[in-house]
Order: structure tokens, then C-alpha cells, then sequence
């Protein structure tokens, strides 16, 4: 898929090219390695570091003999939204007047969904109004006609924890049992919810313990990022001092989404020299514009949940939140109410 060149270098809400993406050549390469392989992969990590850039960095990247399907089901409340969400993303992903898509296209009416098309956009929109048993019918479908394909297929699902949001019961061990079947389709899988992503995939009594090869997701390398910051302004005749960029990191604590947030202002609101005054500038304009939420957010805690998670916030790292130093430094209650109140948090 061509990319063409965008009036902002850093991404915020989609993914723009290998060229406006910055490192992850390891990850990719991992990932990659492992879909030719056979392996299906699950990306965990802390929430917007990125995970979602990378799955469409990776299904950018892989070899024309795949075909890749990209599917968010964070909205999807039960397995019949899944399936609309399922299809819906096949029939947008390859336009039916292609070869590929043309066969796709042909399968899903035959499954008689309701085609509509978004009135802004023009996407299509699969919808079906059937029964669980018809709906788990047709999901089987949908991932036996891939199967029979000659393609490789990948498809990404992010935000899978929300099967577990489901009402049908035991839909993780059911989707576990059709896609174990599969040999021709292999799965990304990916969630914002670290610790919800880590029990599907790690707890023994989980039905997709140990299915798929595992890839924690860490931060970007200072230096990468910074040489990354520095191509992106210079590639649009702007300049930014390494020690500026630097700074930026530091504010962000190299967190991928508000990085990228903080320099997608900055680009847009400078002319050509970046200095600490203009990146500072609109970083407190972010803060004002979050500070409802910031505030109802503070609402929600109770004084003593308020002053640890201020401390915490202070220290930056904290390692021993329960030792009598820290406790000292920042005037906090007894280590037992530490723990209660990060309990209840």
C-alpha cells in the first residue's frame, strides 16, 4: 500500500509508512520470523507503546505471499459484533474489483450479512443479525474459506482482551479450538490491558496458555528515538538541536504515544528552529487540555490514594514504595495503608 506524504511526520492516530515509523527493526524482524514460521504472536506491554503502529508496521512488511487482515474489536461486546467486526474488515482490507478481494467479497454476501457503506467515508460495513449458534457457524466460515486459500494469511486482532467481556460463555476456549485447527492463518494478537493480555495468554487454566509466541514490548531506545526526531524535522526543512530532542524524551519518558503526541504538536506550531521554549510551550498546552480529566480523575481517590500516587510521581521510579524512607521523604501514612490504598488503586 503506497503512503502518501503526510503534512505531519509524526503519526498520532494511524500508521503513515516504514518511512514516519521509527525503529522497532528487532521486534519487527521477531514478529516476522515467526508468521513464516507458522507461529502466531501476542504482544504484550503497558498501554500506547505502540503495540498497534508496530502490527501495521509488520503487516507492511511482510512478503506479497501473505495476506494480512487487521481487526480491532475494542468496541465489540459480544461474538456476534465480532463477527460483523471480523467481516467488515476483510471486505474494507481488499476492494472487491481485486482478483483477491473479489472471491472475498463473493464469500461474505454469500453469508447474507447486511452491506452498508459509511456515508463519510464510503467504507463498507458487514452486519449480521443471527443467532449465537448461526453466528459461531458463520465465524468457523469465514476462517475454513481463509484457511482453503493459497495465501498465507495473518490476521491481527487488537484488543482481544475484550473476550472477556463477552456474555457467551467460554468464548476464549471456543475460538481457542477453531483457530488451533487453523494451518494456513496465523494470529497477532494484542491488547492495551496489560495484565488482562498477560493472564489469557500465561495462566494455565486459560485456554490460550502457551499458544503463541510471546513478545513484551518495551520502550524505544533513547538514541533511536532521538536520531528519529532529528531525520523527521530535517525532512521537512526544519531543525531540532539533539540536546532539544533530548529534552522532549525526557518529558515524555520515551512513551511512544505522548512522544509522538508532544513533537506532532511542535512540528505544526513552528516555523524552522525548535527550541526548549517552543517544545515547553505547547507540552503545557497538552497538560491544560487534559486537566478536566486530571482533576476527575483526583476526585476518584481518596487523600491518602492521592498523596502516594503524587509521590510516586515525584520519585519517577519507585521500587519501595512501602520503605520507611521513601514514607518519610513524602510524608506518607504507615507502609500497611501504602498497601491497602495501592490495593483499592
Amino acid at each position: 500500500m503506497r503512503h502518501s506524504i503526510p503534512e505531519n511526520p509524526f503519526a498520532t492516530t494511524h500508521y503513515l509508512g516504514p518511512d514516519y515509523f521509527c525503529d522497532r527493526q528487532v521486534e519487527t524482524k521477531k514478529i516476522i520470523q515467526g508468521l513464516k514460521n507458522g507461529n502466531s504472536l501476542t504482544l504484550i506491554s503497558i498501554r500506547r507503546i505502540g503495540k498497534t503502529g508496530l502490527i501495521h508496521h509488520v503487516l507492511h512488511k511482510l512478503p506479497k505471499s501473505f495476506k494480512p487482515v487487521y481487526v480491532d474489536i475494542l468496541d465489540t461486546e459480544n461474538l456476534n459484533q465480532f463477527l460483523n467486526r471480523l467481516a467488515t474488515s476483510i471486505i474494507t482490507q481488499f476492494p472487491e474489483k481485486t482478483g483477491f478481494g473479489e472471491k472475498l467479497w463473493t464469500f461474505i454476501k454469500s453469508l447474507r450479512p447486511m452491506i452498508s457503506f459509511d456515508p463519510l467515508t464510503g467504507t463498507p460495513q458487514a452486519s449480521f443479525k443471527i443467532s449465537k449458534e448461526e453466528t459461531e457457524i458463520n465465524i468457523n466460515a469465514v476462517f475454513q474459506f481463509l484457511e482453503s486459500q493459497s495465501s498465507k494469511i495473518v490476521i491481527a486482532i487488537d484488543e482481544f482482551q475484550q473476550i472477556l467481556q463477552y456474555p457467551e460463555k467460554n468464548t476464549g476456549a471456543w475460538l481457542r479450538a477453531k483457530i488451533q485447527s487453523l494451518k494456513n492463518i496465523n494470529f497477532i494478537f494484542s491488547g492495551s490491558q496489560q495484565h488482562l493480555m498477560s493472564e489469557l495468554f500465561t495462566h494455565p487454566k486459560r485456554p490460550f496458555y502457551r499458544s503463541t509466541q510471546l513478545l513484551k514490548l518495551g520502550k524505544i531506545k533513547q538514541l533511536e528515538y532521538r536520531n528519529f526526531i532529528i531525520k523527521m524535522f530535517e525532512k521537512y526543512d526544519k531543525s531540532i538541536d539533539r540536546d532539544v530532542a533530548d529534552n522532549i524524551l525526557s518529558w515524555t519518558d520515551r512513551h511512544t504515544f505522548f512522544t509522538q503526541q508532544l513533537c506532532n504538536r511542535v512540528f505544526s506550531n513552528s516555523q524552522h528552529s525548535i527550541t526548549d521554549e517552543i517544545w515547553k510551550e505547547q507540552a503545557y498546552i497538552l497538560l491544560k487540555e487534559q486537566e478536566t480529566m486530571f482533576l476527575s480523575l483526583r476526585n476518584m481517590l481518596s487523600v491518602h490514594q492521592w498523596k502516594l500516587l503524587l509521590a510516586i510521581a515525584k520519585e519517577g521510579i519507585t521500587y519501595k514504595p512501602t520503605s520507611q524512607k521513601f514514607i518519610q521523604m513524602y510524608g506518607l501514612s504507615t507502609s500497611a495503608t501504602i498497601i491497602k490504598n495501592s490495593l483499592a488503586s
